[in-house]
C-alpha cells in the first residue's frame, strides 16, 4: 500500500517538474528573449539616456 501511494506521489513530482520545466522555457523562449532582443536594439540606436528612459514608457 505505502509502495502505490509512493509511486503516486513520485509520478505527481515529475509532472510538476515537467511543467515547471515547460512553463519557463516557453516564457524564456517567447516571451522575454524577443523583447529582449527588441529592447537592446533600440537602446543601441538611443542617443542619451532619455530616450533610454523614455524605452520603458511608450
Amino acid at each position: 500500500m505505502a509502495d502505490a501511494l509512493l509511486w503516486r506521489l513520485l509520478a505527481l513530482v515529475n509532472r510538476m517538474n515537467t511543467f515547471i520545466h515547460r512553463y519557463l522555457h516557453f516564457l524564456t523562449v517567447e516571451v522575454i528573449d524577443p523583447h529582449w532582443h527588441q529592447m537592446m536594439t533600440k537602446i543601441d540606436q538611443a542617443s542619451s539616456i532619455d530616450e533610454v528612459l523614455a524605452l520603458r514608457c511608450p
